[in-house]
């Protein structure tokens, strides 16, 4: 029987939808183990503990215990997956007991931060050493993006193991009908309603938003700021000062479910990011219809590879951001029959059962019994053509094209 066993730092709840597909068609045993539990900080966002079932959860287990896993799976057939290289100090010291076993080895792994100065050049000389330690031994990477294949191509592992991934969410709008959602956050008249969602920290880049939005005071927009963090105080004091009051709404952190509500009412989910590995919110954004706005220096700006999907501009560059800013408010309000149009790509392309699939080709290719597969967000570029019973009596479907 095929074993498939992941090793993690904590119970992730945006690898859980992608786990809870692949234990539903793979050949044997899917386990997760964990480091540790939730963390308070993960809890005050609004984590609760994920489902992985029908793949099996150990929550930090013993070192002996660590031990009984790994002999048991470390036979060829064995398949171990670690999210993350050395940054868990449990799990790494795991991968090298792998290492010396005859199981498959996979790495699931975000790119690390490239423009902070000498510590991004610290953080490179780290990677290329850990590529020449590990580069022969890892049988396959699923690198974050195309920011992720860049940086771990550059850390000396061999391009045909590397292979584009990311975090895969839970259909979200089958929890949230869009008359619920319009209810509870009524359409602004007039106005397109723009959101962002994550921690006010100086690399999420909500400064360049607000900067952004201060050239673009003539046309009819307002914005939702979901979350809180250390630079909170000092983003509020910037909307003062560039008058932005009035149009910027500070919501604090919010429940999944809430997050979820808003994303459907809202016209396009903005990411400023200076960098960031992923974010599964642009997952969250698409499942429900709506465009994402994202820098380049976000992983998950390779879902956006299409304009009806959003759109990518260049991190760091205000000008470039007011540029994308400016072609989604200056298209009005987000028809319906967008939504559907996006919604139906992101069944198509990056659903979790979807992602489980590729997964299970890769793991396929790499043991030399298939082809090498294509990312299906890669894959699927065609626009779906609507349902027309879909948008037949929807009110939002008289609302101008946005983006």
């Amino acid at each position: 029987m095929e074993r498939l066993i992941f090793w993690q730092n904590t119970p992730s709840i945006h690898q859980a939808p992608l786990i809870r597909g692949l234990a539903q068609i793979w050949p044997g045993e899917v386990m997760v183990v964990t480091e540790w539990g939730l963390s308070e900080e993960r809890l005050s966002q609004g984590w609760e503990l994920p489902d992985f079932s029908p793949a099996r959860l150990v929550v930090a287990p013993t070192a002996a215990e660590r031990r009984e896993l790994i002999r048991q799976y470390s036979a060829g057939d064995a398949v171990h997956i670690f999210s993350g290289l050395h940054a868990s100090p449990e799990t790494y010291r795991t991968l090298k007991h792998v290492s010396r076993t005859k199981a498959t080895i996979g790495l699931f792994a975000e790119p690390g931060r490239n423009n902070d100065g000498l510590r991004a050049l610290g953080r490179r000389l780290l990677y290329r050493a850990q590529g020449w330690r590990w580069g022969r031994r890892i049988d396959f990477v699923l690198a974050t993006g195309a920011t992720g294949m860049r940086w771990f191509a550059a850390a000396g592992f061999a391009r045909d193991r590397l292979f584009p991934f990311g975090y895969f969410v839970k259909d979200a709008a089958a929890d949230n009908r869009g008359d619920q959602a319009d209810a509870a956050y009524p359409a602004l008249p007039g106005s397109v309603r723009l959101t962002f969602v994550g921690q006010l920290v100086p690399w999420k880049g909500v400064d360049l938003l607000l900067h952004a939005l201060a050239r673009l005071c003539n046309h009819k927009w307002k914005l939702d700021v979901v979350g809180d963090g250390a630079q909170s105080g000092q983003y509020k004091a910037l909307a003062e000062e560039l008058g932005l009051n009035e149009r910027v709404r500070w919501l604090g952190v919010q429940p999944n479910q809430v997050v979820r509500e808003r994303m459907v009412a809202s016209d396009a989910l903005v990411l400023p990011s200076r960098f960031d590995g992923w974010r599964a919110v642009v997952n969250e954004a698409l499942t429900v219809g709506t465009p994402a706005i994202v820098s380049d220096a976000c992983g998950a700006g390779d879902l956006v590879r299409a304009p009806w999907l959003g759109g990518v501009f260049q991190s760091g560059s205000i000008d470039s951001l007011q540029e994308s800013l400016e072609k989604a408010i200056g298209g009005g309000k987000i028809l319906e029959s967008r939504r559907v149009r996006i919604r139906a790509w992101a069944l198509e392309a990056i659903a979790p059962d979807v992602a489980a699939r590729y997964l299970m080709e890769v793991i396929t290719h790499v043991r030399g019994n298939g082809a090498r597969p294509t990312a299906p967000w890669h894959a699927a570029t065609t626009c779906p053509q609507p349902d027309s019973t879909l948008r037949a009596g929807s009110a939002r479907s008289r609302r101008g094209e946005s983006l």
